[in-house]
Parts: C-alpha cells; structure tokens; sequence
C-alpha cells in the first residue's frame, strides 16, 4: 500500500489486486502481527538499506507528530544486551548509552523511536488510496499476468510485483530464496511505559524479548525469529517464556496482576536471501514489472524507502517505453 501511495503521488495511475486486505487475519498476512516499531537491521555497510530506514524514521517522526490519524506515536526505546553501539547513533533523536541496566545485562542504550498500532495504520493507509481513486481488486492469483486481467483502466505499462511471501509461490516470478521467518507475539491490554527489546541472555536460537506499547494503550510482546518455519500454530511453551522474560524486564506490565492477554498470534515476516528485492524485469506474456518485496522484518520501517525506490523504478521503465 505504501508502494501504491507513493506511485499516485507521482501522478500514476494505480490499481491494487490484492490476497489479503486490512482486516483479514491469515497467518500468511503478517502485517497485522507485526510488531511494527522502528530499529535498523541494517549492517555497518549496508548503505542502501540505512537509507531506507533514514527515509523510514523522517516519515514516521512526521506522522507521529502531524498526522494522529495514522496512529504512529513516539516512544524511548530501550536496547538492552547488545554488542555495541548502531551505525544510527549520530542519527536517531536522544541517543545515549544506559548506565543503570538489570543484572546480567552488559550493555545498552536507548533513542527516540516510533512504534504502530498496526490495525489502524493499514487502514489508514487503505483510505488514503481509496480517496486518491485507487480501485482495489480481491484475488488469488496464480501467476503474475494474471493481474493485468483485473485492471480497469485499460493497458497495463508496468506491473508493481508487492507480494511479499507469496513471490517464493507466484507463476512467473517463483523466487526461491524467499522463504517465511515465523514470528509469535502476545497483544496485551497491560501498558509499558518504554519500548524495550532484549537479546535474552542464555534464551534459544531465534527468541528474543521485544515490548511495543501502542498508543491507543495495550502493549505488543514478542517473540520469535524462526527461518523456514511455516506452521500457523502457537507455541505454548514459547508463550510462557515470553510472559516470564517480560515479567523480568518489565515489571510494570504486571502492576495490577497477572498479565491481561488480547489474542496470541502468528505471522510469516517475508525473509529473502540476499536481502530484499527491488529491480526491474521483462517477464515474457506479462512485459515490464518491477519487484520490491523481501522486507523479512523490516517492512515497516522500510516501506517508505523501498517505495521510493520502487517508483523510481517505475519511471525509469515508462521512460524506456517511450524510447
């Protein structure tokens, strides 16, 4: 959707053909259990990807404080038992390193960031497309030539391949260094005043502590990093240790008693080897496409900048077309 705002507001013309839509719940759809806050996963050298998430922070700092609507909401994040510092430190508001940590962390520190309540940000950016006159369309395709028989406005110049997930199962596109990375999370009517996340000391491969308050109150716990793993099933046990690990961290989420649980839920973040995929191709029967999926658990706050590109992508292949 960010990708589709982005291209009408570049003056395109856009249609969005679509498995799932805000409000569905599919373990397949990630975004609504995405936890949804903004922490670079970019490395060092990984020039580009720092881009996305400088263009990520900007436009969620300006929604956070512009746009209440979009129910994006400034938080203090707390990193605890990290390596060392991030290549964001001269970048992100009120950076500083923690001097009084919990016992058995070595090092951490904390900036300002941004966090989503996700349900509402998708549909806010749902309405946003449909007031730009966007025509949506449900479908399940099987193959991506198969859009352009949806499309109302006549010949298709370039076909926007957002699918996610699904591109490791799509005619035409079968990408098979895509692959799901399972995530667990816990929504809570109990509130955190901090955004924390913790690399749990002596926790198993793949298990973390994240806590994201939202703003409506309530508070995502997390979770789970498992690659290759795409059972839609909670694990029960994996529930227990997050309850205990935020017990310990943040005891505030248990001041009036036993946690009070929402919903537990399941979703497959879009991991791709060699990271995410934003480039452009001539399909044979299906002509110019342009790809931009892969995010793996960055999609939020990478959406903007790989939008950006995306569209620049777009233009860039409508310029040739013309040659």
């Amino acid at each position: 959707m960010t990708t589709a705002l982005e291209l009408v507001q570049q003056g395109h013309q856009v249609e969005i053909v679509a498995r799932h839509l805000p409000g569905d719940i599919d373990i397949e759809y990630t975004s609504p259990f995405a936890g949804a806050n903004w922490s670079s996963f970019a490395g060092p050298n990984d020039l580009e990807m720092q881009e996305w998430d400088k263009i990520g922070y900007r436009k969620l700092l300006e929604l956070a404080d512009n746009v209440p609507a979009a129910s994006v909401v400034r938080r203090t994040y707390q990193m605890l038992n990290v390596k060392s510092e991030p290549w964001f430190k001269d970048f992100v508001e009120d950076y500083k390193i923690l001097t009084d940590l919990p016992k058995g962390i070595e090092f951490g520190y904390e900036y300002t960031s941004v966090v989503i309540s996700v349900p509402i940000y998708l549909h806010f950016l749902l309405q946003k497309l449909i007031s730009s006159g966007v025509v949506i369309h449900r479908a399940n395709l099987k193959h991506i030539k198969d859009a352009a028989t949806h499309f109302t406005g006549g010949q298709v110049d370039v076909t926007v391949n957002c699918s996610g997930l699904l591109a490791s199962k799509l005619g035409g596109v079968e990408d098979k260094n895509v692959f799901p990375i399972k995530g667990q999370v816990i929504l809570s009517r109990n509130s955190c005043p901090t955004m924390i996340s913790v690399a749990v000391p002596g926790a198993a491969k793949g298990e973390s502590l994240y806590i994201f308050p939202r703003k409506e109150g309530g508070t995502l716990i997390g979770g789970s990093f498992w690659p290759n793993d795409w059972s839609p099933k909670v694990d029960k046990k994996l529930f227990k240790r997050t309850v205990a690990r935020a017990k310990k961290y943040c005891p505030e989420l248990f001041a009036n008693g036993e946690l009070d649980v929402v919903s537990v839920g399941c979703g497959l973040r879009p991991g791709r080897k060699g990271g995410a995929r934003i480039e452009k191709e001539t399909i044979p029967g299906v002509g110019k496409v342009v790809h931009n999926y892969g995010a793996a658990g960055a999609g939020y706050q990478n959406s903007h900048g790989m939008a950006r590109k995306a569209a620049a992508l777009v233009a860039s292949s409508l310029r040739e077309s013309k040659l």
